[in-house]
């Protein structure tokens, strides 16, 4: 997401889980407005595309509407969760597509399961300064006692040597996972406060629901619960 007009200045991750709807972390857009979201993104600093329009270029989206959670509290540090409304739709291609998340039981079940995960950013080295591509990182899972953090809405990840970092705030949380009968990326948490500390994405069911379900026959009840204004099903 880019926060300021003056250059390029991102501050945090997100993604894209429909063509209308980003997820992210709500600190990220409570106390910093951004104004932009960049989807497509490899290198931060190769200027090619400028030229270019036939390469796998990013492409930039204006926000319409910005929704954190009700309930989220940077001083308790619960709900770091909000959604991203752009303000045109996205055109899916091979390098810029939704990501999965966990909105069957089963899926729901192997986020408790999950003994490691997987974490991309542009956040900060291990030498100080920031990727100019996505560095992953696999983060195993730890104790969320330890930290005092309420394991009900937390997955506690990462270690001494792999973890988030800076700039990481707002990336997803990761694993392949049959879904649907096919192997793919599942989102299981989001990263917030610089550390791999992650909100349970199958605890917000309803925040989420309103996006996954767009184009579902739930859609008209979500609306009633949540007038965010979603398209149509597409027929």
């Amino acid at each position: 997401m880019q926060n300021s007009s003056k250059g390029i200045e991102f501050g945090c991750g997100g993604s894209l889980i429909t063509k209308r709807f980003v997820l992210t972390a709500a600190h990220c857009v409570v106390d910093r407005t951004p104004i932009q979201v960049r989807l497509g993104m490899h290198d931060l600093f190769n200027n090619t595309c400028d030229n270019n329009v036939m390469a796998n270029c990013p492409e930039n989206f204006g926000i319409q509407q910005i929704i954190p959670h009700e309930h989220y509290s940077a001083t308790r540090r619960i709900n770091d969760i909000a959604l991203l409304k752009l303000s045109t739709d996205v055109q899916f291609k091979f390098h810029i597509n939704v990501i999965c998340l966990p909105t069957s039981h089963e899926l729901m079940q192997s986020a408790e399961n999950r003994s490691y995960y997987k974490a991309a950013g542009w956040g900060l080295t291990e030498y100080g300064n920031y990727s100019n591509v996505p560095v992953e990182t696999m983060v195993t899972r730890r104790n969320c006692e330890l930290n005092s953090i309420n394991d009900n809405t937390k997955i506690c990840a990462g270690g001494h040597i792999n973890d988030t970092c800076n700039g990481d705030s707002g990336s997803p949380l990761m694993m392949p996972a049959i879904y649907y009968k096919a192997q793919r990326f599942v989102q299981f948490g989001i990263t917030f406060q610089n550390k791999a500390h992650l909100e349970r994405l199958d605890r917000h069911p309803n925040q989420l629901a309103i996006n996954l379900l767009d184009n579902s026959t739930n859609t008209r009840r979500l609306r009633r619960l949540y007038p965010l204004d979603l398209p149509a099903r597409e027929e």
